[in-house]
C-alpha cells in the first residue's frame, strides 16, 4: 500500500515563491572561558570551554560565537544544532545552558596553565569575569560575568565525556536574528551547574587539537527562488533538525513530476519504513519521518539512513541520528 499520510508536496507551480533547503556546519569565529575569582584570567587561545562550578566553589562560564557570513542574507532559517563536546569532567551530570549574549567581546590570546582549569594572565582584548575587553577602557560587562539573556535559549542535561547538541526554537529564532543583522551577533553564554562544587564541565574548543572535539554550528535553511523556476536535477536535501526527537523533515526536489520512493534503513541496511512510492509533483517535496518502523512501533535510537530513488536517476543518501 503507498503510505502518503506524512507526505507534504509543495508544487513549484502552485507556490509563487518556492524556496531551496541546505544547510552549512559552521566553526566558532570565537571562544572563551571567563573565572569568576579573578578579573586577570581568561582562556581565549586554550584547548578547552569551562561551565559550571569548581571543586573549591568558583564559577567559570563559556563563550562562544559563530561566524553566519556562508549562509545566504535572503535565507530562512528552518533549524539549527549546535555540537559542543565534553572533554573531562566530574561524574556528575548538571544542566548546561546557552544564553544569548547582548554585548560584543573578545577572545585574546591566553593560554591557561595545566589542565586550562584556572585560566591565565588575561592579554589585552581577552574577555575577562569583568571586562568585555580587558585593558580596554570603558569596555566593561553592565553585570559580572557577562550581558545575556536570563532565559535560557536551549539547555540539556551533561553528564560523561562525549558529544551533545542542543537545539530548539529560541536558538533558531537568535540565528535569524543575527542573520538579519550581523552587529548585534555576540554568540551564546555556556552556564553549567553554578551552585554546586565539583560540577564544571571542561569542552573542546575551536583550538583543540582533535578537530572532532571542536564545537560546530549546524544551520538549516531555505532560499528563495524565481517564481515558477523549478530545480535542475533530481536532489535529495539535508535532514532537518539532525540529530532529531521525535521527528526529522525530508525534503526533495524533483525537476518534473516522476515516480519515487523514499525509504528508511537502519545502520544495517534493513528497510525500516518507506515514507513515499508515488508520483510526485515537480519542485520541493516534503516527508516527516516520526521514528517509527512501518507498523507504527517507535524504533530504538541511532543512526538511520533516509534512499531517495526514482528510475533512471541516481539514487541519493543522507544520515540522520534519532535521539531519545
Amino acid at each position: 500500500m503507498k503510505q502518503l499520510l506524512y507526505v507534504l508536496p509543495i508544487a513549484a507551480m502552485l507556490l509563487p515563491l518556492p524556496a531551496r533547503g541546505d544547510s552549512i556546519t559552521v566553526n566558532p569565529l570565537m571562544d572563551n572561558s571567563i573565572y569568576a575569582e579573578s578579573d586577570t584570567l581568561s582562556n581565549g587561545a586554550g584547548q578547552r570551554l569551562f561551565a559550571g562550578e569548581t571543586g573549591v566553589g568558583f564559577i567559570r562560564r563559556a563563550l562562544i560565537k559563530f561566524d553566519l557570513g556562508a549562509v545566504p542574507a535572503s535565507a530562512t532559517i528552518d533549524s539549527v544544532v549546535l555540537r559542543m563536546n565534553v572533554v573531562q569532567t566530574h561524574l556528575t551530570t548538571v544542566t548546561v545552558s546557552l544564553h544569548r549574549l547582548l554585548a560584543d567581546w573578545g577572545e585574546g590570546t591566553t593560554v591557561g596553565a595545566g589542565g586550562e582549569g584556572g585560566g591565565a594572565k588575561a592579554t589585552p582584548g581577552s574577555a575577562t569575569w569583568l571586562q568585555r575587553f580587558y585593558l580596554a577602557p570603558g569596555a566593561l560587562w553592565t553585570t559580572p560575568g557577562g550581558d545575556f539573556n536570563a532565559g535560557a535559549s536551549a539547555s540539556r542535561p551533561v553528564a560523561n565525556v562525549g558529544a551533545y547538541f542542543w537545539r530548539s526554537a529560541a536558538m533558531t529564532a537568535d540565528v535569524a536574528a543575527w542573520l538579519a543583522d550581523p552587529a548585534q551577533n555576540f554568540g551564546w553564554a555556556v552556564k553549567g551547574n553554578e551552585t554546586t562544587p565539583s560540577t564544571a564541565k571542561a569542552f573542546g574548543s575551536r583550538q583543540n587539537t582533535t578537530v572532532a572535539s571542536r564545537p560546530v554550528l549546524t544551520v538549516y535553511y531555505r532560499t528563495p527562488t524565481a517564481a515558477g523556476e523549478l530545480p535542475p536535477a533530481l536532489r535529495l536535501l539535508p535532514v532537518y533538525p539532525n540529530p532529531f526527537n521525535p521527528s526529522a523533515s525530508i525534503r526533495y526536489e524533483l525537476p518534473a513530476a516522476r515516480h519515487v520512493t523514499l525509504t528508511v534503513y537502519d545502520a544495517a541496511g534493513h528497510v525500516v519504513k518507506t515514507l513515499v512510492d508515488d508520483v510526485m509533483p515537480a519542485g520541493t517535496n516534503e516527508a516527516v519521518w516520526h521514528g517509527d518502523d512501518a507498523r507504527g512501533a517507535r524504533v530504538a535510537s541511532g543512526v538511520y539512513m533516509v534512499k531517495l530513488g526514482s528510475a533512471g536517476a541516481a539514487p541519493q543518501m543522507r544520515k540522520m541520528v534519532l535521539l531519545k
